[in-house]
């Protein structure tokens, strides 16, 4: 057997051309990066990919330089286009049609004309945008949503559609715009009722107790009618919008007028405090829980007076008294907690005056007051507002109403503003106009139809419930004393 002798190193050289592998792509770089010839490192991965591989779309590897995606084909809809330029998603700046993209804003924020969802924001799309209310694919109206896709057309929603006079954003009556969303007109009606009713009178009270929905009366001076002198009374009402209805307490203030009255919502009580009755000017303090009057036996009771004017502040829980006379004019303030009377003693004041009225805006979180007759017998025209700690002079210009006394205000709460009914004048003519403040200017009512009478020392007060102002008695001209109710509010419809 013959046998051939290799050189050493040829035999190396041989067994290295035989057995060197082929590089292929998809090898790790070395730790500095190198990779065989005709390889680059992808250093995001530490692989070696061919030289090209970077411009190669659908090589399964991203191109930093021009790719956002390479999910290894040139396929759109499987979240990176086919040019691997998008990853598809909305909100990357890229308008993906395959996607069903119509906009891409580079955001995912509604109401800038692209939805979150890269829709195109447009009535008509049926799609409910930002700012929306509605959307059914077209732009007219009348067919259950609007033109503009604000309104789903229907009353109370606050828009006011083609086929509606107004629309106040609720579906209650008495507001000024109907439930039916037919405009409404303020007027007087006139409530008389022809069954039992508190007797013809002067110098009574009324307040509104919320807790029963229904208007308080109680005193005054009664009209006994023929050549017989006028006599006080104590007897207490309840109106509920239909009918009067005499109330019966074991207890009870003295038969009394001039006296001041208010509702105490914290407490749910009726307040009543002074007045004169047949032993003189008074002092004392009641209170109706709904079945029973009840005396208030307090420790420091105010000065006696008649003639002066309450008012509840609902926000710092005290009945608030100003005013009146004991002989001499009282320009002095005191506020009720429910168990004791506290002197409240601001710099300034509207001054000493009586047969002012007052009445709390409860928006504005201040008492209201006007005119009345000063301590130089002047009839006033002046507005004031108490916040608790100061008396302000809110007297606009023009003024407002006339000087007057006698006449009567109350919260209207449905418009927000503190209504003034009637009085009597400088020069002795009695009223039967309204005015409204709005705690920026008196604005005079103008209406239509039935007044009642021009009158002096009647009551006024606002049922919640019923949305109406109820007015009851008073003096009016001739030396008549009336036992009318009217409301003032807006009509049914």
């Amino acid at each position: 057997m013959i046998l051939l002798k290799i050189p050493p190193i040829l035999a190396f050289t041989v067994t290295m051309a035989c057995f060197e592998p082929t590089p292929e792509p998809g090898l790790p770089c070395t730790s500095d990066g190198w990779c065989p010839p005709g390889q680059t490192c992808y250093m995001e991965r530490q692989v070696c990919i061919p030289n090209d591989g970077f411009q190669s779309c659908g090589n399964g590897y991203i191109d930093q330089l021009e790719e956002m995606c390479d999910d290894g084909n040139t396929i759109s809809g499987d979240g990176c286009s086919a040019d691997c330029a998008s990853d598809e998603t909305c909100g990357n700046g890229i308008v993906d049609i395959v996607v069903n993209e119509q906009c891409d804003d580079n955001n995912t924020v509604a109401g800038d004309g692209c939805s979150t969802g890269c829709m195109i924001e447009i009535c008509g799309n049926g799609i409910i945008d930002f700012g929306e209310v509605c959307d059914d694919l077209n732009t007219i109206s009348g067919d259950g949503c609007s033109a503009n896709c604000l309104s789903d057309e229907t009353c109370g929603n606050g828009y006011r559609d083609i086929n509606e006079a107004c629309d106040d954003g609720n579906n209650a009556s008495r507001d000024g715009c109907s439930n039916t969303c037919i405009t409404e007109e303020l007027l007087w009606i006139d409530m008389s009722p022809t069954g039992d009713s508190p007797t013809s009178r002067q110098n009574h009270t009324m307040v509104y107790e919320a807790a029963h929905q229904r208007i308080i009366l109680f005193g005054g001076l009664l009209d006994r009618g023929n050549d017989d002198p006028d006599i006080a009374s104590q007897d207490t009402w309840a109106w509920n919008g239909a009918i009067w209805i005499e109330l019966v307490s074991e207890a009870s203030p003295s038969a009394r007028t001039e006296h001041a009255m208010t509702y105490d919502s914290n407490r749910d009580r009726v307040v009543l405090f002074g007045g004169s009755d047949e032993s003189g000017v008074q002092d004392d303090t009641w209170e109706w829980d709904g079945s029973a009057w009840e005396e208030k036996i307090v420790e420091l009771p105010v000065p006696r007076r008649h003639r002066h004017a309450m008012a509840y502040d609902t926000i710092r829980k005290r009945t608030v008294v100003f005013g009146g006379t004991n002989g001499g004019l009282l320009d002095d303030t005191w506020e009720w907690d429910g168990t004791t009377w506290s002197e409240v003693t601001p710099e300034t004041g509207p001054g000493p005056r009586y047969n002012h009225a007052m009445a709390y805006d409860p928006v504005r979180q201040t008492v209201v007051l006007f005119g009345g007759i000063d301590d130089m017998n002047i009839r006033r025209n002046d507005t004031w507002e108490f916040n608790g700690t100061t008396w302000d002079d809110v007297t606009p210009s023009p003024p407002g109403p006339e000087s007057r006394f006698g006449h009567d205000m109350a919260y209207d709460p449905t418009r927000g503003r503190v209504v003034l009914f009637g009085g009597v004048r400088s020069d002795g003519v009695r009223l039967n106009d309204i005015w409204e403040w709005t705690g920026v200017s008196w604005d005079e009512v103008s209406l239509d139809g039935v007044l009642p009478a021009v009158r002096q020392n009647h009551a006024l007060a606002y049922d919640s419930m019923r949305r109406r102002l109820v007015l009851f008695g008073g003096r009016g001209n001739a030396g008549i004393t009336f036992g009318d109710a009217w409301e003032f509010g807006y009509n049914d419809l």
